[in-house]
């Protein structure tokens, strides 16, 4: 007995009730389009019959909104779960090798041309590792030209310094010289 809508169906058709108790252990029917159980336990000493008859509607549709939810629940976390992981391999692989360049290039400006850059990879933080590497070799390359130059440009302005020197005291001594 119950307040259900199934108990009223039941109570307005009492055929069907009496159908129901004819079963034997456990049965599925379908009562105005709606999936019901029943099942029937006798007992052999007293005669008396339990019939059980239950709207699988009713009993199944708590059941699946909780599974909608459970399952809702999975999704969200799994999903929060992947995104985590994902988060975490890239900030490994990608983290280090941005940092490993960031470092390199601050090492570059602050003037030290003596450290070189290394690629740790094959991907495109390897290519441009080897990029950079390139870059402060040509930088070398050229400051050292740049040196190599200004170097022989002051050994060039001392020798004509000292070749105006000359060509002016000879020209001081060539005067006298030429009345004599």
């Amino acid at each position: 007995h119950s307040e259900s809508p199934l108990t009223q169906k039941l109570s307005e058709r009492p055929h069907l009730l009496d159908s129901l108790t004819a079963t034997t252990l456990e049965q599925q029917i379908t009562v105005d389009g709606e999936d019901l159980i029943c099942s029937s336990l006798s007992s052999a000493t007293s005669g008396a019959t339990i019939t059980f008859v239950g709207s699988l509607d009713e009993h199944v549709a708590p059941i699946r909104s909780q599974i909608t939810l459970y399952l809702i629940i999975m999704a969200i976390t799994g999903g929060a779960i992947t995104l985590a992981i994902i988060y975490a391999v890239t900030q490994r692989h990608i983290g280090q090798q941005i940092d490993y360049l960031v470092r390199s290039a601050e090492t570059i400006a602050s003037g030290n041309m003596e450290a070189t850059i290394m690629p740790r990879s094959a991907d495109e933080f390897g290519f441009l590792a080897g990029e950079m590497e390139k870059m402060r070799s040509r930088i070398v390359a050229d400051r050292d030209a740049i040196d190599r130059a200004h170097t022989e440009r002051l050994a060039s302005t001392k020798m004509a310094a000292l070749g105006q020197m000359a060509a002016g005291i000879i020209h001081d001594f060539k005067n006298p010289i030429a009345v004599v």
